[in-house]
């Protein structure tokens, strides 16, 4: 556990519950793909009876009913909910925070209160941006409180808040690291998004609530300009348009009504509000995956709005039009989130990587989440190079030499980096890095294995020059693709003067260059 708080400290941005929970939960269970994204699914499966609680309290039993119903079937949380990531974990934290919420403003009880602490300081140690969940909570409620004059329930929800903070103290020491590691960065963590357009709403609100997802992960934010140009298809207004269409009524059905589910809602809205604000300041990134806080506030609105119609022929056509759409397209559709490909498949890395006799004498670079492959393939075979993309984000001096790093700023990296783009010279410092840790440590005939995402080189080495000597266009793309385009162009460069290339394998969104010292 504490190997793994100094790696999230040094190498990465996120917080440790999760990954604390999954190292003992490999301890116990071993370490096979299915036991690992078992302990996602538990958390997906323990969602729906939360769900179904929310529902019972904020109206009745069958708005608990509908509510886990359309929570089992959801493809958003159907796909997280088998991703070895945390989350599903988050969402769960998320949903039992708002139970207690509304627990807390219906009846103000100590327990309630424990529960949302307990709930809330999960969410923070589950998920790095949690506190904006948190004080969006917090601002939420004690507005209502103040509106309304309930003044003893003010001073216990503030404490309530205190207790929180102190059981978080502990990690903030981490959080300020993980923070100033980002400020020395000459790019933004999140630079491989692009700038935030309405297709983010628009796309998260689809993945939200149709079993038509798109970019669940990465978000195409031209998707939408595409669908236009190649012709809107029946299937997407019926699986699409439509789910949506309905939970937007059920919304609007919920604000009507002013109430309880009004307060939560406005909790899920303020936290997408915040996070908009965020995207445009180049801090953060609205994707589906990123707001999934908000997204049980949005779901019990929805389905709220849609049991509170007067009209329980309108009410029933609209819920049954929302359960045949999910279900028939999961049952039957070849693009259904069952059948969507995973965000990671190091599976897939894992396989190819048997066939071949490798072991200590070889070495592994995948600058992408190597240390993820783990769960998969044994890193005892074989040395996995500490290198990843975090090396391009976080003030490398490895990839581009001390003496360009140390002036770089977000402020001044696309102009500084122009030259090293262009120039077709390998910097010294890359190439004695490589040297020094993977061609003199190796033996002749053994393996040097490259494995990248596909999408991690976007352009050729022509391609890149004609966007640098463009100013326009090369200042409207992230820095991140241009540099990891860079590296991987002069990579290939190195490792022809000193390895013969034994296979290049595309499979499954990865490149596998298996090269062999000469």
């Amino acid at each position: 556990p504490f190997d793994i708080i100094k790696s999230l400290c040094t190498k990465d941005t996120h917080a440790p519950l999760y990954f604390i929970l999954l190292h003992f939960w490999m301890k116990i269970f071993g370490i096979h793909d299915i036991i690992i994204r078992l302990f996602s699914v538990i958390h997906g499966i323990l969602i729906i009876p939360i769900f179904y609680l929310i529902g019972k309290e904020i109206s009745s039993r069958k708005a608990g009913f509908l509510l886990a119903l359309f929570a089992s079937f959801n493809s958003f949380l159907i796909y997280y909910s088998q991703e070895v990531r945390f989350y599903a974990l988050a969402a769960l934290f998320g949903a039992i925070s708002i139970l207690f919420l509304v627990k807390v403003i219906k009846k103000p009880k100590l327990r309630n209160y424990i529960g949302l602490i307990l709930a809330n300081v999960g969410v923070l140690y589950t998920f790095t941006i949690g506190f904006i969940f948190v004080f969006c909570e917090a601002f939420i409620i004690l507005a209502y409180f103040c509106k309304n004059r309930r003044w003893p329930e003010i001073k216990h929800f503030i404490y309530a808040q205190l207790v929180t903070l102190t059981l978080f103290i502990p990690y903030l020491a981490v959080i300020i690291q993980q923070y100033n590691a980002q400020i020395k960065g000459y790019i933004s963590s999140f630079s491989f998004f692009e700038s935030f357009n309405y297709a983010s709403i628009l796309l998260l609100l689809q993945n939200w609530f149709s079993p038509y997802v798109s970019g669940i992960v990465y978000p195409n934010l031209h998707y939408y300009e595409e669908l236009l140009l190649n012709g809107i298809k029946p299937e997407f207004i019926i699986f699409a348009v439509m789910p949506v269409t309905i939970c937007l009524i059920g919304i609007i059905k919920t604000l009507q009504k002013r109430n309880i589910v009004s307060l939560v809602f406005g909790v899920g809205v303020l936290l997408i509000f915040i996070e908009i604000i965020l995207t445009f300041m180049g801090k953060l990134a609205i994707t589906p995956r990123y707001a999934i806080l908000a997204f049980p506030a949005f779901l019990t609105a929805a389905v709220y709005g849609l049991v509170s119609f007067k009209s329980r022929v309108l009410s029933g056509l609209l819920i049954s039009l929302l359960i045949f759409t999910n279900l028939y397209y999961l049952a039957f559709s070849p693009h259904s989130i069952q059948r969507y490909p995973s965000s990671q498949g190091y599976g897939t890395v894992a396989r190819i990587l048997n066939k071949y006799d490798l072991n200590s004498g070889d070495i592994l670079l995948m600058p992408m989440e190597g240390r993820f492959l783990g769960k998969y393939y044994s890193l005892k075979d074989i040395n996995l190079l500490d290198f990843t993309v975090g090396d391009i984000c976080l003030d490398s001096n490895i990839l581009l030499g001390a003496k360009l790093t140390d002036i770089l700023t977000k402020e001044n990296a696309h102009d500084k980096l122009r030259n090293y783009i262009l120039s077709p010279k390998i910097p010294y410092s890359f190439e004695n890095y490589i040297k020094t840790n993977v061609v003199d440590k190796l033996e002749r005939g053994r393996y040097f294995i490259i494995v990248m995402p596909a999408g991690l080189k976007p352009f050729d080495e022509n391609l890149l020059t004609n966007i640098a000597v463009n100013d326009k266009i090369y200042k409207n793309i992230s820095l991140y693709y241009l540099l990891t385009s860079k590296a991987a162009i002069n990579l290939n460069k190195i490792v022809q003067k000193y390895f013969s290339t034994e296979a290049i394998i595309k499979k499954d969104e990865w490149e596998i260059y298996i090269l062999k010292k000469v």
